[in-house]
C-alpha cells in the first residue's frame, strides 16, 4: 500500500508527456526489497497511464540500460552520480 500511496512530484506527468512527444518513454524503478512493491508500483502506474500500461521495467541494475542515446532521469542524487 505505500507504493500505491506515493505521490507524484508534480511536474512528473506534464515531463512524461513532454518527452514522449520527443521519443519512447520507459520507467524504471527499483523493485526494492519488499515483496509488496512491485504490486504497489504497478498498481501506481496502471491508475496513472491505465491498465494496458507496459512501457516500465522493474530493475534495480538501472545503469544496464543506459547508452549514450539514452536519457536517464532519477529522483536519487547519488544514482545521478
Amino acid at each position: 500500500v505505500w507504493w500505491y500511496m506515493l505521490k507524484p512530484y508534480a511536474w512528473a506527468m506534464n515531463l512524461h508527456q513532454s518527452l514522449k512527444e520527443i521519443d519512447d518513454v520507459m520507467i524504471l524503478t527499483n523493485p526494492s526489497w519488499s515483496p509488496d512493491a512491485c504490486k504497489g508500483k504497478l498498481r501506481w502506474l496502471q491508475d496513472r497511464f491505465g491498465v494496458q500500461f507496459e512501457d516500465y521495467i522493474f530493475t534495480s541494475k538501472k545503469h544496464l540500460l543506459a547508452t549514450p542515446d539514452s536519457l536517464l532521469i532519477d529522483d536519487s542524487p547519488s544514482n545521478c552520480q
